[in-house]
């Protein structure tokens, strides 16, 4: 069985193997729970760029993460709505991560 790590977008095609391209991280940052925004990063478009959110709070449960998507050469976040509707809010701040692969 082959190791590394393989990004499908939402219509199943490939967008980055690890195992068989090199990457480049272009752009990280912390943004709060709630946040939304975007940001420039020069390098990077939809075809050659992949975004990343992860959070996970300070007692190592894993929460829910920002959306991210690429449009262009901008990267861009949105706050997840709280689960269910609930009273309980389980948000997190995000660590968003973009890597370029050629």
């Amino acid at each position: 069985m082959a190791h590394g790590l393989q990004v499908f977008n939402a219509a199943g095609s490939l967008r980055l193997d690890v195992s068989d391209r090199l990457t480049r991280l272009m752009y990280s940052a912390v943004v709060a729970a709630t946040a939304s925004g975007s940001a420039t990063v020069t390098g990077i478009t939809t075809a050659n760029a992949v975004p990343i959110a992860m959070c996970v709070d300070a007692a190592g449960n894993y929460k829910c993460p920002h959306e991210v998507w690429i449009t262009d050469n901008t990267i861009h976040w949105a706050a997840m709505p709280a689960p269910g509707g609930g009273s309980t809010d389980v948000r997190e701040s995000s660590l968003i991560l973009v890597f370029r692969h050629k």
